[in-house]
């Protein structure tokens, strides 16, 4: 089964900040801090889905990201759904 760790998710997020122009420093640190103080617009928020995708290995929805407020809030609906992707199960929940 595919879970995304805090280092996955720091290196992730450290790409996409490059991609902005946006990185400075340590490439970690990011979980806790919002994607706005990140520099996260609606297209690097779109951009960290999809690397999240290509890293687990399916396309994931855009509304995962709708009530977290900094990548470390993102990790905990992020694997209880490819957790739910890998075991082809579903709690009603959506």
């Amino acid at each position: 089964m595919m879970q995304i760790t805090k280092p996955q998710m720091e290196q992730v997020i450290a790409a996409c900040l490059g991609n902005l122009g946006l990185l400075e420093g340590e490439r970690e640190g990011y979980l806790d801090t919002t994607f706005d103080d990140l520099g996260f617009d609606s297209l690097a928020r779109v951009e960290l889905i999809e690397k999240l995708g290509d890293l687990s290995g399916t396309t994931l929805p855009d509304e995962l990201l709708a009530e977290a407020a900094t990548p470390g809030e993102l990790l905990e609906p992020l694997n209880a759904l490819l957790k739910e992707l890998d075991t082809g199960t579903s709690d009603g929940q959506g």
